[in-house]
């Protein structure tokens, strides 16, 4: 399991300086496109709720 993590961890000890002055700006696109997919997911499966309950109380 540890190998699928070695090519991140290369990543991160090759682009170390670009963490260290963008970091923040990378973990907030990450964090917003994170909430966007969860937000998006969670009105999906609303609105599927709400038609098959709708759908079996005819």
């Amino acid at each position: 399991m540890l190998l699928f993590f070695v090519p991140a961890v290369v990543a991160v000890v090759n682009y170390a300086q670009l963490l260290m002055v963008d970091g923040w700006r990378i973990f907030l696109v990450i964090a917003l496109s994170t909430l966007m997919v969860l937000g998006a997911t969670a009105w999906v499966v609303d609105k599927v709720y709400r038609y098959e309950v709708g759908r079996l109380k005819k």
